[in-house]
């Protein structure tokens, strides 16, 4: 059986014995990210300008940004919202993994529940599983803040996996498509930091955007199958 195989499945049967107070904590750090988003909206001035080139070209969409009126494509749209989680930079923190999950679970869930029509309950499980798998593969990484692994950005680089994951699991791929879905995120995966800082608020979302590639494709293919 394929690694990424056992991962899906081990995540679906963290999914069936999910506490309600596990259940308390993700609504928790869900609503950090949309008060955070909010306030970005209307603070940041690099905010204006970021939504503006995610919409060029792309308005009509059938997805939500947060605190605006605008819909977008489900890529955009992941991207748009990601970046006003992230870009005050007060999004959650795994302290061991080094990483802000739930500015990549989320708007990834987010967004193929808008395209899917899924309810609430269901971008809640998402985010939660996809934030325990970025959170893990972080953690695995173990980073130090120096040395050759303070070289990659780890809420990018693992991203793709937890952000793949909460959006195929809202999309409903079943464990065969979910794993090839990991295929494509982890053929996208990327990291580096040599943009600068200056590119922050650009790194996380990117990782957003990029989830739907890999997750439609394989829900495509395996219907037409």
């Amino acid at each position: 059986m394929p690694l990424s195989l056992d991962v899906v499945q081990a995540l679906r049967a963290l999914a069936a014995s999910m506490s309600p107070a596990m259940r308390a904590r993700v609504c928790m750090h869900m609503a950090d990210s949309f008060g955070i988003a909010l306030a970005a909206g209307s603070e940041v001035q690099l905010a204006a300008p970021l939504l503006a080139a995610a919409g060029s070209g792309n308005s009509g969409g059938a997805c939500r940004v947060i605190g605006t009126q605008q819909r977008l494509p489900p890529a955009q749209a992941a991207f748009a919202n990601s970046a006003l989680a992230h870009a005050l930079d007060y999004d959650d923190i795994h302290d061991l993994a080094r990483l802000h999950p739930t500015t990549v679970s989320l708007p990834a869930a987010l967004a193929a529940a808008d395209l899917a029509g899924a309810p609430g309950s269901a971008v809640l499980l998402a985010t939660a599983l996809g934030n325990e798998l970025s959170c893990r593969l972080g953690v695995a990484c173990a980073p130090q803040g120096s040395g050759p692994g303070s070289d990659w950005f780890l809420t990018q680089l693992v991203g793709y996996f937890g952000a793949t994951f909460a959006a195929g699991h809202v999309l409903g791929l079943s464990d065969d498509q979910m794993a090839s879905a990991m295929g494509f995120a982890y053929m996208q995966a990327a990291g580096g930091k040599e943009p600068g800082s200056a590119w922050a608020p650009t790194r996380v979302p990117s990782t957003r955007r990029s989830h739907r590639w890999a997750g439609s494709p394989r829900r495509c293919w395996h219907a037409r199958a």
